[in-house]
């Protein structure tokens, strides 16, 4: 039993708990369980602050005003899928839905909700946003959720994260508060001007490719690419971007006069070469991997002598064509020739990371006669 929640499968089981002393002072968080499916007390939903539904929990809720709750939630795949009754006057902070669940949602205006996370089957219009205290919308992985946004303009909405099937135009983001959003697997609209917004983080997925608006004079600091857009980078020049993502690289020359601290690129499940010229940029941190074991990524670097640190993990095979003074940190992760790696770049190294479950009795042999492990070894 949760040291938070009272697990309750019955009402009656509710009332009989409440009864004892030990459970008093806990009873205002309750989970009901997998198969309660029953109508809920009014002095119920008076005396808890928050309820987790069950899979089979489809009842609707006689009222939430006047009531202390202020969070609903329900389990992933659960059923309920019933009109949720007014919000206004109520203190409900939070409400996470289910997989099932795709009603109209009431007036979100002069309620107290900062954060909605919508289940996979919700697909309905969001009503006005303007003049509510919502933060955070999200929608899950696989969500099925397409619909066109109202404007965001005098809302306080910072964070949105789209599900899978999300394809629509977005409104105009400027003199918005939004600062983070990301994109689900077929999202592929153009953005809107990205000039005088607070947006700071952008996130796409697999199928975008359309090229990106001007970044100048914006707050963007980071980007992570789809597989198809990544190699469409604007000027990044006079930008505040440090951090871009890429799912597939090529070949990459980071401009020289910009504030690009950390790359990262992921295969995914292809096999690849990627040459990346850092030219003695202020680019201190680059990661390198795949997702798979059975695929080989070499990655070239060139004219890196400010990196500091180097992550790389499976079989991709790091290839350093610099003369660089400077020693860094590499991090080795479930890499299965990580020995040969550190014999090729031992010149270049500070001290190493490395994930001892994986490591290879070859490379734990070597670190330990060409290293002083006190000073200059990690694990």
């Amino acid at each position: 039993m949760d040291c938070k929640y009272i697990e309750i499968g019955s009402i009656k089981q509710y009332y009989k708990l409440r009864k004892k002393k030990r459970f008093k002072h806990i009873n205002k968080h309750i989970r009901f369980t997998y198969d309660f499916n029953e109508y809920i007390p009014l002095d119920i939903l008076k005396n808890v602050s928050s309820i987790i539904f069950g899979y089979h929990y489809d009842k609707p809720l006689i009222t939430l005003q006047n009531t202390k709750i202020k969070s609903i939630s329900c389990v992933c795949h659960s059923k309920y899928n019933q009109k949720l009754p007014s919000l206004q006057n109520t203190k409900i902070k939070s409400i996470i839905f289910g997989g099932k669940y795709n009603q109209p949602l009431p007036s979100l205006q002069h309620t107290n909700i900062k954060r909605i996370i919508f289940g996979y089957c919700y697909d309905q219009p969001l009503p006005s946003l303007q003049n509510t205290k919502i933060k955070k919308i999200s929608f899950v992985l696989n969500s099925i959720y397409n619909q066109p946004l109202q404007f965001l303009q005098n809302t306080n909405v910072k964070y949105i994260e789209f599900g899978f099937y999300y394809n629509q135009q977005l409104p105009s983001l400027q003199n918005t508060k939004l600062k983070y959003i990301k994109f689900g697997y077929y999202y592929n609209q153009p953005l809107p001007d990205l000039q005088n917004t607070n947006l700071k983080y952008i996130k796409f997925d697999v199928y975008y490719d359309k090229p990106l608006p001007n970044l100048q004079n914006t707050n963007v600091k980071a980007i992570h690419f789809g597989i198809e857009n990544g190699e469409s980078l604007p000027s990044l020049q006079n930008t505040n971007v440090r951090y871009l993502n890429f799912r597939r690289l090529c070949k990459f020359s980071v401009p020289q006069y910009v504030k690009l601290k950390y790359i990262v690129i992921q295969h995914l499940y292809i096999s690849a070469d990627c040459i990346i010229d850092l030219n003695n940029t202020n680019v201190k941190y680059i990661k390198i991997y795949n997702y798979s074991r059975k695929i080989n990524t070499n990655a070239r670097l060139i004219n890196s002598y400010n990196l500091k640190s180097i992550y790389f993990q499976n079989k991709t095979l790091v290839n350093i064509n610099i003369y660089n003074k400077k020693k860094m940190i590499f991090k080795i992760i479930e890499h299965d020739e990580g020995y040969k790696v550190v014999k090729d770049l031992i010149q270049y190294i500070k001290y190493i990371v490395y994930n001892r479950h994986f490591m290879p009795y070859e490379i734990y042999n070597y670190i330990f006669i060409n290293f002083d492990f006190h000073h200059n070894t990690l694990f």
